[in-house]
């Protein structure tokens, strides 16, 4: 992260990993089922051999919803759910307010998910992004706290 600055920065796996609080084994599973953001341009058959991925902001976000959703309930993911109903949806309400204002990630009764401001569903799980982004954003400012300072110990130890 060191040097990066903006919503808008790539994150490695392991970032991805700490700043949404999933394990790196679901940031790597939710990748290579296309949740996290479309495959495009990403080379098929690499993922967990080495190649180096960045993850974006938004998906970062979206990783943090699936980690509460996934401690309350059973969601069916599927690549085209995700492309059609959360991915888009999702890019679309970043690219006009960052903070993602008011947008949830809508989890039906049947287990069939998407992004809006609200719904009629009874009993629909509702998990708001708007505190997911700033959880995640929480997260990066206390981690590059701690990196600069480890290198803050490191430059007096040497000197």
């Amino acid at each position: 992260m060191t040097g990066r600055t903006g919503p808008r920065q790539r994150y490695s796996s392991g970032e991805a990993s700490i700043l949404s609080g999933a394990s790196y084994r679901q940031i790597d599973y939710w990748e290579r089922q296309g949740m996290l953001g479309p495959r495009q341009g990403k080379p098929t058959g690499l993922s967990g051999s080495g190649w180096k991925r960045g993850f974006s902001f938004p998906e970062l976000v979206l990783a943090r919803a699936y980690v509460l959703a996934a401690d309350i309930a059973q969601v069916r993911w599927s690549e085209k759910n995700c492309a059609e109903t959360i991915w888009k949806p999702l890019l679309e309400a970043y690219d006009l307010d960052e903070e993602l204002d008011n947008i949830r990630l809508i989890v039906e009764p049947e287990g069939v998910a998407c992004i809006a401001r609200t719904t009629n569903a009874a009993a629909a799980l509702i998990v708001n992004l708007t505190v997911c982004a700033r959880q995640v954003r929480k997260r990066e400012i206390e981690l590059r706290w701690q990196t600069s300072a480890r290198r803050a110990e490191i430059v007096e130890d040497d000197e």
